[in-house]
């Protein structure tokens, strides 16, 4: 896989960039933090970037938990379970990711496309460590906290939409006498982890892709997608 990160070629695009993300405008000697947060994933090589977003992944699962059971003062542990898998899952912080226009690096092989949401998902958990090193927790939680929890009216439709999109997808499918296939398409690696891209047909058309390290989990990922484009 070839990714080409869009340049940014002096220390003061990379401090704007970062400032329109955050609001906050890191100093020079920070920067290193900042621009390892955006190494390519798929580079084994990159220890740092590892580092950073497996701080950034247990920053933003406590701010996550910590969040809903503040919002959800007498919701039960199942439900607020379900809340924060919602919230963690990859489809929608990959859509946090290019909402903040952090997605930085673009795919030349259409047929890796489905692994943007793993390599999305990654620079963001990356940058939060990133973020977390450098103003520390209070900020990074209040940065958590207003950009992924409290954008718009997503986090609470996130959290009220369906805990099983394919339920909800083959329900339509029913309804509308159609037919529907779950396909294998491909199997690719990343992070030396085996992915499975799973296609999912409508009357033998083509409709969505998911992506996972599970068929069932990457299933459920496409018929999300599916749901997603046709409205349901």
């Amino acid at each position: 896989m070839k990714l080409e990160p869009q340049p940014v070629e002096t220390d003061k695009d990379l401090q704007s960039c970062i400032k329109q993300i955050c609001g906050h405008k890191p100093s020079k000697h920070r920067l290193a933090l900042y621009r390892t947060a955006w190494t390519v994933p798929q580079n084994r090589e990159t220890a740092e970037h590892d580092r950073l977003a497996c701080l950034g992944h247990a920053i933003l699962e406590e701010v996550i938990i910590h969040f809903l059971f503040q919002k959800y003062l007498r919701a039960p542990a199942v439900r607020l379970y379900d809340y924060y898998h919602k919230l963690t899952q990859r489809t929608y912080l990959s859509r946090v990711v290019r909402r903040l226009k952090m997605d930085r690096y673009h795919l030349e092989d259409e047929n890796l496309i489905p692994l943007t949401e793993y390599i999305n998902t990654d620079i963001l958990k990356a940058f939060i460590g990133a973020l977390f090193l450098d103003k520390g927790p209070v900020f990074t939680q209040k940065t958590i906290t207003k950009y992924l929890l409290q954008w718009e009216a997503t986090c609470n439709r996130i959290v009220e939409e369906s805990g099983n999109p394919k339920g909800k997808f083959m329900a339509w499918i029913q309804k509308n006498k159609s037919t529907a296939n779950f396909r294998v398409s491909k199997e690719l690696k990343f992070a030396n982890q085996k992915v499975f891209v799973v296609s999912l047909y409508i009357n033998n058309e083509w409709i969505a892709n998911g992506c996972d390290s599970v068929v069932k989990n990457a299933e459920q990922y496409a018929a999300m997608a599916a749901c997603e484009t046709l409205n349901i």
